[in-house]
């Protein structure tokens, strides 16, 4: 039974009024009882009381007591696996490396040992360093590659690649433009510089469920405090719009260009991206530690909402660091370095020994949980070595996963030597990479095999 004031039991006759045509006779009685309740019998399981009564009695039929039950929550858990790579740059014999005898060029062959691992991603992204102006190819140092590499990176698995670089401007505005459009109309998406203007920024990518936004800037040369340079290139106006850059060798400078990433970020957000990771071209050639700037900017971007940054042009390797907010309520993962994926540096160039010859695909997962919080929660990478196969009397460039060139040369048609310098490789990845691992914390750090 149900006790109702004699004012809120003619509210309840209105709401009864509009129920289903199963109660309509039951309706036209009670509305009868608004007008005169003494001395009306009850109706079966309704108990009426007079005006003199305090409350009325109701009591429902049991199909009416019970409300629908609430549809269950969407479950929210999600999970995806975003890939990247350093540095991968024709230098002139790896253009020759895939001239045809017909005529053309074919670069499949680069990414020939490692298209498994790239494939395997949810997403997986490059850095282009140069241009892909057209015929008159060169390597160092104004880079020109044949359009035929976009076709290569985009068999080998890989969605996306970042063309804001030192190099993006060695073959002039033009080069700028007709490399974006080389890349887009192979079918890859391109982030960091645009063929127009009016071209976005940046771009967001559906992962699983998961909306990742992705961005690429690169550092620009120091200038004379007023005008723009890349690569010591001087950078007309026309120009600013169609490659995404940073000065920080000036505070004024630098302080500007913070607040166009800030609001990237915000735009980003605002465009529904959950995700935001930073291509980012940055720090000091052939050093294997990041210096203060990267360090720096790798906060106030951590600060600003960046979850993930890839960073390149050392032309080495460089640490591995997890960013943590004060509160602790979010981790950035930061890839300093990711080093040279493709390119003709031998063991010796710069005094490197070796590290420039080196490289490792990351992969890092992000996971939203079933209440939608989103969070990194591994980051994992594959050791490369960039192998230089000249038994044919033709230099041939491939990268080769370490590990298993290391347990197996033979798989690769290689022998004992590649062998060797497989594992020296692997060794030196360590030197630089080793004080990076983690296995607890919120996010773990461990090489993938």
């Amino acid at each position: 039974m149900i006790k109702v004031t004699e004012r809120r039991f003619k509210s309840l006759m209105r709401v009864l009024s509009r129920l289903t045509a199963h109660y309509v006779s039951m309706v036209l009685v009670l509305s009868l009882l608004s007008c005169s309740l003494a001395g009306t019998p009850s109706l079966p399981g309704i108990s009426v009381g007079t005006e003199s009564s305090e409350y009325i009695d109701v009591s429902f039929p049991e199909e009416l007591s019970h409300s629908p039950s609430p549809s269950p929550l969407p479950d929210l858990k999600a999970e995806a696996v975003i890939m990247a790579s350093g540095d991968i740059i024709l230098h002139d014999s790896v253009i020759k490396g895939g001239e045809q005898s017909g005529g053309g060029y074919d670069y499949e062959h680069i990414f020939e040992f490692v298209k498994d691992i790239f494939t395997a991603a949810d997403f997986s992204m490059i850095n282009f360093e140069g241009t892909t102006a057209g015929p008159g190819y060169s390597g160092y140092p104004r880079f020109n590659a044949p359009d035929e590499i976009a076709k290569a990176i985009l068999d080998a698995g890989i969605d996306a690649v970042n063309t804001a670089n030192n190099h993006a401007y060695d073959k002039g505005i033009e080069g700028v433009r007709r490399t974006a459009d080389v890349f887009r109309e192979t079918g890859l998406i391109v982030v960091g510089t645009r063929s127009d203007a009016s071209d976005p920024g940046y771009f967001i990518s559906d992962i699983n469920g998961i909306k990742v936004g992705f961005a690429g800037y690169t550092y620009e040369t120091h200038g004379n405090g007023t005008g723009r340079y890349i690569n010591g290139i001087y950078l007309p106006e026309e120009a600013w719009p169609l490659v995404d850059s940073f000065n920080y060798y000036s505070s004024t400078r630098l302080a500007e260009d913070k607040k166009v990433m800030r609001a990237r970020i915000s735009e980003m957000k605002k465009a529904g991206a959950e995700v935001i990771v930073f291509n980012m071209h940055w720090g000091e050639e052939y050093k294997t530690s990041h210096n203060s700037r990267q360090s720096d900017l790798a906060r106030f971007l951590a600060l600003e909402g960046v979850d993930i940054i890839f960073g390149h042009h050392p032309h080495v390797l460089q640490e591995i660091e997890v960013i943590t907010s004060e509160n602790r309520s979010r981790n950035t993962i930061v890839f300093y370095s990711l080093g040279n994926i493709m390119g003709n540096m031998g063991f010796n160039t710069h005094s490197t020994n070796g590290y420039a010859e080196d490289a490792v695909i990351a992969e890092v997962k992000i996971e939203r949980d079933s209440s939608g919080n989103i969070s990194v929660t591994e980051g994992r990478f594959f050791k490369t070595y960039i192998w230089k196969d000249d038994r044919s009397g033709k230099r041939i460039h491939r990268i080769l996963p370490v590990k298993a060139a290391v347990e197996d040369p033979q798989y690769f048609g290689a022998d004992e030597n590649v062998q060797r310098l497989a594992a020296a490789s692997a060794i030196r990845t360590d030197n630089v990479l080793s004080g990076s691992l983690r296995d607890e914390g919120p996010v773990r750090i461990s090489e993938r095999y």
